[in-house]
């Protein structure tokens, strides 16, 4: 209830030049193929900043299975030319009952078109105690009026495997969304080919529908 209070007390802000909002409901928070909440339900919402000159700001959260998550990044966005645009992203990951999570993470990303590719570097994923890389390339397309397709592709690499429990792996995900009267409704597929340290396979699957809307 905490996240829904935070997107209502701040969406009245939206309607301030340079300010945005946004509300989810989702049947499941699945982080780069890993579901964050035991398959279960989340609530999660944003306020973000844009400047004319491409810089930006904004706060995330979301519940997880064992506490709240609140993202909080700051980044830069130009547009080369009408098919090629860049971002340069500094994110916190911060869980306030498990401080030893706390996670700091940078981002270059491109999109060219409709495919988006982003590179993520963090020197301490998790409380792991190891740095990681996370690869992802993705994109959408409209297959016909308000219904699009999306895929994403995201690769985990890790530093030290066995301090992560957790070997290099390939996750995926598979979206069809539905557009209407400004929200989006999502049926989602995603799964990982994912394997802690001992060769041990793990059961990702999962399916999952969400409702967003955002607020300008």
């Amino acid at each position: 209830m905490k996240i829904l209070a935070f997107i209502l007390s701040f969406s009245a802000i939206s309607a301030f030049a340079g300010f945005s909002s946004n509300l989810t409901l989702t049947s499941d928070y699945v982080w780069r193929g890993q579901t964050q909440t035991e398959h279960g339900a989340a609530i999660q919402g944003g306020l973000d900043y844009a400047h004319d000159i491409g810089l930006y700001a904004g706060a995330w959260m979301s519940n997880t299975a064992t506490e709240n998550e609140t993202d909080l990044y700051v980044g830069y966005s130009k547009s080369i030319n009408d098919d090629l645009s860049f971002k340069v992203q500094y994110l916190t990951y911060q869980y306030p009952y498990t401080g030893g999570m706390n996670t700091n993470e940078y981002t270059l990303g491109l999109s060219f078109k409709m495919i988006d590719f982003s590179f993520n570097y963090s020197d301490d994923m998790l409380g792991t105690d190891t740095s990681t890389m996370y690869f992802t390339l993705g994109g959408s397309v409209e297959v016909q009026k308000n219904l699009s397709l999306g895929i994403n592709l995201g690769y985990f690499m890790f530093d030290d495997e066995e301090k992560a429990d957790c070997k290099n792996y390939l996750d995926y995900k598979v979206s069809l969304t539905h557009s209407k009267d400004g929200f989006d409704i999502a049926a989602n597929y995603s799964d990982t080919n994912r394997e802690n340290y001992a060769g041990d396979e793990q059961d990702d699957a999962a399916y999952f529908i969400s409702i967003s809307r955002a607020f300008e």
